[in-house]
């Protein structure tokens, strides 16, 4: 760690030369002094606004340098060899000599420290880019591993992977701006997961992005603060125990109606595409999210919500329903975890499950659809083994805790929460999973790398999630207003 840290200086102290080399251009521009002005500019005439503009352009150089960016890397590579011919072939004087150390040891450290300049090249591990093995070991590390309803998230087309070098594991993750937002939790044997989160937070400040875990669970919670990384809560899942799960009981009533109700207008059948393809069962698939999507307030949300990935099913499950006329007019795609935690040997226990990930209908479809889809696949899954279900977390719903005082973060959440409903339905989300009575409403957490969650993560945060950003919101709230 010291022979890091003493790395990184090096490479801040040639950034700053280039830094103040770009000072000392634009301060020579200015020098009264001829003589000195020479001995700066290398005894070129060049009208002094473009050198101004050449010293303006070093500067947001040295920033991006700071920044990792491997652009910048090659822009101030060639710069500063150009500006070493030239003071060898121009200068004659100790000033002269002076600048030609402090651009060779620039040159130097950027030079050997090539690899740490490396932001654009990650986009590279993007999983649609990884190699067919590098894919399998996402999918296998998933499975074993994925503690995190959303674990298995990682093998979606708009993630990328960071792989361990020290410790077998995996981070699912995208980029905004100077944020790495993480999906979940990183993904690894319980016994690393401290080693692999500092090798993870040694990538990110090496490549100074700040860091943000979007829906992780409570199992790493005092991992993460070992480390430095501040929480809050982000929300709550709708966790079910599929062992003592039935439709019997008062609070099940509700629920119990509605899928009465579908009993009779649909029929409910699991599609294996791995087993044996059907085009018609894709082609209802397909039509009922066009239609699904056509009736969205706003553009569909992604990083942290799964496609129907029938290209591509792996482990995915579908359950599909059709109505009396043998049209599909809902389906369902559920996601496997691992749903296990840490006990006290550090160990998993417990057997799988399975989320519900994408859930999807058409407009007037009959009702009681999603519900019934939703409780016969927990049934079938029950069937198999699998300990519990999922319907995924409920976003910012009930973020105070008991015995932590709350913190500006905290309050500003909860005024999303309960004044932002046109914008994002967070209460009838919440509502929607409540029906179903879950066994348990397990906390979710944003986890940050700094002390509080700062504007940029916010952004990033939203970004991530829908490319159309907050104004997408605020566009299909208004877009709303004037259908009603």
């Amino acid at each position: 760690m010291k022979s890091e840290n003493l790395k990184r200086n090096f490479v801040n102290a040639a950034i700053g030369v280039v830094f103040i080399v770009a000072l000392a251009v634009i301060g020579a521009t200015f020098l009264p002094s001829p003589r000195l002005h020479d001995l700066v500019l290398n005894f070129i005439e060049i009208n002094h606004w473009v050198q101004r503009g050449i010293a303006l352009i070093l500067l947001v150089i040295s920033w991006h340098l700071y920044m990792r960016k491997r652009i910048a890397w090659i822009v101030c590579v060639v710069l500063l060899s150009a500006s070493l011919i030239l003071h060898f072939v121009l200068h004659h004087h100790p000033i002269g000599f002076a600048i030609i150390v402090l651009e060779i040891f620039a040159l130097a450290v950027l030079l050997i420290s090539y690899n740490d300049f490396r932001r654009p090249l990650i986009m590279r591990n993007r999983i649609k880019h990884l190699s067919a093995d590098e894919k399998a070991h996402v999918r296998e590390l998933s499975i074993k591993y994925g503690q995190n309803p959303c674990s298995y998230l990682a093998l979606e087309d708009d993630k990328m992977i960071y792989f361990g070098k020290e410790v077998d594991g995996i981070v699912a993750y995208g980029i905004v701006g100077n944020v790495v937002t993480v999906c979940g939790d990183p993904i690894c044997a319980p016994e690393d997961f401290i080693n692999f989160l500092a090798e993870f937070k040694a990538f990110c400040k090496d490549c100074s992005y700040e860091c943000i875990f979007l829906g992780t669970t409570n199992v790493f919670l005092k991992e993460y603060e070992s480390l430095g990384y501040s929480h809050v809560k982000s929300g709550e899942e709708a966790v079910f125990e599929l062992s003592d799960y039935q439709l019997a009981g008062g609070k099940m009533a509700k629920l119990r109606t509605l899928i009465n109700h579908a009993n009779k207008e649909v029929t409910t059948h699991e599609y294996k595409p791995t087993e044996k393809m059907d085009e018609e069962i894709e082609k209802g698939i397909n039509a009922v999210s066009e239609a699904w999507l056509e009736g969205k307030k706003s553009s569909q949300l992604g990083f942290s919500v799964g496609g129907v990935g029938l290209e591509d099913p792996m482990d995915r499950r579908y359950f599909y329903a059709k109505d009396a006329d043998g049209k599909i007019v809902g389906f369902n795609v559920f996601l496997p975890y691992a749903c296990k935690v840490k006990d006290e040997d550090v160990s998993f226990t417990g057997m799988g499950g399975y989320m519900a990930d994408v859930t999807r209908r058409i407009p007037h479809a009959p009702g009681g659809v999603t519900e019934k889809l939703i409780y016969d696949g927990f049934m079938v899954f029950k069937e198999e083994g699998a300990r519990l279900g999922s319907m995924g977390q409920a976003p910012l719903a009930n973020v105070h805790e008991e015995g932590v005082r709350d913190n500006m973060t905290v309050k500003i959440i909860e005024f999303i929460y309960e004044n932002c409903n046109k914008f994002y339905g967070f209460k009838d989300l919440h509502k929607a999973k409540e029906k179903y009575s879950p066994s348990v409403w397990a906390p979710g957490y944003f986890v940050f790398s700094s002390k509080n969650i700062t504007p940029e993560m916010v952004f990033a945060s939203i970004k991530i999630q829908n490319p159309g950003g907050i104004s997408d919101y605020v566009l299909s709230s208004v877009r709303s207003m004037f259908k009603k």
